[in-house]
């Protein structure tokens, strides 16, 4: 009685422990937030799992047996697409469930990936140097080989260019116009390792950069430059483990890090004060007009400076983008082609959601 006792708590101590590793961060890859459930999905490399967590830092696997190292990840309206090796793997975004994957012919390592207004998925391939391009719509495929990258890794979207970063020992951002189709590359001589990329859609983009290889002794940073200047790069953050497929969350306006080496996530805050989620905050109040289906948004207090007006979907995704004047006492925001479901106004650090529903 007493060995099979003894066998017992070896069993419980075993699931235990295999639970509490299941639910670790091993290796973050890359994070996007699930805006619908307030929470933030991480690729886990090393454990091939997705990990979801919530507002109140519950850690838990959201995706596991499906992949082996899931990397790159984007959200498409109700789906979460992830990169695994050669192939783009498709699940639910409200369970996790899979749905399919697509074998991208002529891939071998499949990175990061990011999406245009027109449906177009692009991938970058750090081993084969090339950009692959996905029609979402027909199901079409294109390739380019890049010219000018050493190795190409993080890839974002932003006013018909793409903005790609390279991991060598002298980093590079190359920047790829869709409408000429043509390449420009920055070297920067001075960093190394450079990994993912965003953009807060005004402007400014934050590089994630290794400076080593391994990048065990924190020596990882965040870099921003502006689209002006792009080959003025300076230092954001730093004290950093391997910051690799960065996130930029324009809901809670701040920036999310999946620290690759140290096995943690960080977040850093573009702006103090930010109201997250809230209907109501100091700047502005929102009435929805359905007979004409617009918003009036009517400011509470004078303008200090012109502002941006954003209006984010709840995948994130930026709608539109309206400049109010400083003396401005109201705004008509006009909702034709938006579809229903919740969306969320930003102007400045304020914030406010409000649901479209028939």
């Amino acid at each position: 009685m007493k060995r099979i006792a003894n066998l017992l708590i070896v069993i419980f101590t075993v699931i235990l422990f295999t639970n509490l590793f299941s639910q670790e961060y091993s290796h973050p890859k890359s994070m996007v937030y699930d805006a619908a459930r307030d929470r933030y999905l991480i690729s886990n490399v090393q454990s091939g799992q997705v990990l979801a967590l919530s507002n109140s830092n519950e850690l838990t696997v959201f995706i596991d047996g499906q992949m082996a190292q899931p990397r790159g990840m984007l959200i498409v309206e109700d789906t979460l697409l992830v990169v695994d090796g050669s192939a783009l793997v498709w699940f639910k975004l409200d369970d996790g469930s899979f749905i399919k994957d697509t074998v991208i012919e002529g891939a071998s390592k499949l990175v990061d990936l990011t999406i245009d207004d027109e449906k177009y998925i692009y991938f970058t391939d750090i081993i084969e140097k090339k950009l692959f391009i996905y029609n979402l719509l027909d199901k079409s495929m294109l390739i380019y080989n890049f010219k000018q990258s050493t190795w190409p890794n993080g890839i974002i979207y932003d006013k018909n260019k793409l903005y790609v970063t390279t991991y060598g020992d002298s980093a590079q951002i190359v920047v790829f116009d869709l409408s000429s189709w043509s390449e420009t590359k920055y070297d920067y001589s001075n960093y190394k390792y450079f990994d993912g990329i965003v953009t807060d859609g005004n402007g400014t983009f934050y590089v994630a950069c290794w400076e080593d290889m391994m990048s065990y002794d924190s020596v990882g940073k965040i870099l921003k430059f502006s689209v002006e200047d792009i080959n003025n790069l300076t230092v954001f953050k730093t004290g950093l483990w391997g910051p690799s497929d960065i996130y930029f969350n324009p809901i809670k306006n701040e920036i999310a890090v999946p620290n690759y080496t140290g096995d943690t996530v960080s977040f850093i805050p573009l702006a103090t004060n930010v109201f997250d989620n809230q209907n109501e905050n100091d700047l502005f109040q929102v009435e929805h007009n359905k007979i004409n289906n617009a918003l009036k948004i009517r400011f509470k207090k004078n303008l200090t400076s012109n502002e941006y007006l954003y209006v984010y979907n709840i995948y994130g995704q930026l709608m539109q983008k309206v400049q109010i004047s400083l003396n401005q006492n109201e705004y008509n925001l006009n909702l034709n082609g938006y579809i229903q479901g919740i969306y969320f106004i930003k102007i400045g650090n304020n914030i406010s959601k409000f649901l479209i529903s028939n």
